[in-house]
């Protein structure tokens, strides 16, 4: 981590004035199990199912220690047939970092190429700082975690996940950083499914506190917290920041998260024709509609339709919005009634924060499961 003088520029990076920074600004090592663990699946293909071998030592490890849920029944894949249900390196990557955690169910997730490393790098010593290192990176090719060149590196693979599709991605313009974005979303819902609580963080975040003990008081009662982004599409949610916890098993929150593979998958698939832009976006009219595969995109539409109830789409400019807008909410989030107070620990920040909050909020139900929302202002 990095401190500047208080006389550089504002745009550099300083510390708050109530933050007291790292006494030694490096990645703390590992312990040796930890390590041992980590080498199994470092720099690994996530995507690839574990040999044998491998597969036995990792069946005989969660006897002893075992996930937080059994391994849920198989999801469909782009042509509608069961994917192989049997265990993946992500698998192995996601139960080992979990067992660092508090409670052996956190994870925190950060996508990262070669030249947002720097970035990367500093946000994982932020974290190592507050005592997280059940992070892992998902790295978008095997030469990012080849870069990590260390005696204790942090944790990072790479996945194959939906690189079979490589010609269809290629018409929707989707490139390597777009494909970890997708990736991201598709390991999210896994980890939901498999009872994890999980943690999605762009590399250009800095946490000052432990947030967790926030997240288990002041949000106890929330499955999912995003942040908000007022230029992201109609519920105006932003990939950067999500966190998902104590999701009900096939529930209102797995089921969105279900329906961004759902509709992602349908655009890979051959034998469904490429959706072109129409003339409502003249400058791309005719082009492959690229935006169907941006994830915020995808995710601001899934989640209108679980506020909804039906299955929506609005701003494509490809010809499959929803006919009728009177049927869709004027808002995906309510501005609750309650203004908890800000909690002491976090201070006032001189008078940035105000002595009390306000909260988006959401209910997602689901086959007989309602799930609580929140969003950041």
């Amino acid at each position: 981590l990095l401190t500047a003088p208080a006389q550089l520029p504002v745009d550099m990076l300083r510390w708050p004035a109530f933050y007291t920074p790292p006494n030694h600004p490096m990645l703390t090592s590992l312990g040796m199990r930890d390590q041992s663990f980590q080498t199994r699946w470092f720099g690994a293909d996530l995507h690839k199912k574990l040999p044998r071998q491998e597969r036995a030592w990792f069946e005989a490890q969660q006897k002893r220690a075992p996930p937080p849920r059994p391994t849920p029944p198989p999801l469909p894949g782009v042509r509608g047939s069961p994917e192989d249900a049997s265990p993946d390196y992500f698998d192995l990557a996601a139960w080992s970092l979990a067992q660092r955690s508090f409670n052996g169910r956190e994870i925190i997730m950060i996508a990262t190429n070669t030249n947002g490393l720097p970035v990367t790098i500093n946000l994982v010593a932020n974290l190592r700082e507050l005592g997280y290192s059940h992070v892992l990176l998902l790295a978008s090719e095997q030469r990012v975690c080849q870069e990590l060149i260390s005696s204790s590196p942090p944790a990072c693979g790479w996945s194959s996940l939906l690189r079979e599709h490589r010609s269809r991605l290629n018409k929707y313009a989707v490139g390597p950083l777009q494909l970890i974005w997708l990736q991201r979303w598709y390991y999210l819902l896994h980890l939901v499914r498999g009872g994890y609580n999980a943690m999605m963080l762009d590399a250009d975040i800095v946490l000052y506190y432990d947030i967790y003990p926030f997240l288990k008081r002041d949000f106890a009662n929330h499955t999912l917290l995003c942040l908000h982004d007022a230029t992201a599409g109609y519920a105006h949610v932003n990939g950067g920041v999500w966190y998902v916890q104590n999701a009900a098993p096939g529930g209102a929150v797995e089921h969105m998260l279900t329906e961004f593979r759902r509709r992602t998958l349908r655009l890979l698939d051959p034998d469904v024709p490429v959706i072109r832009y129409d003339g409502s976006y003249p400058q791309k009219r005719g082009m492959p509609a690229d935006r169907l595969l941006d994830d915020q995109w995808v995710i601001s539409n899934v989640l209108l339709s679980a506020v909804a109830g039906f299955e929506a789409t609005i701003y494509s400019s490809a010809g499959i919005d929803t006919n009728n807008f009177k049927r869709l909410p004027r808002s995906v989030w309510t501005v609750s009634d309650r203004f908890p107070r800000t909690p002491p620990e976090l201070g006032r920040y001189r008078s940035a924060y105000l002595s009390r909050y306000g909260m988006r909020e959401a209910v997602l139900k689901h086959n007989g499961t309602s799930e609580t929302i929140a969003q950041a202002p």
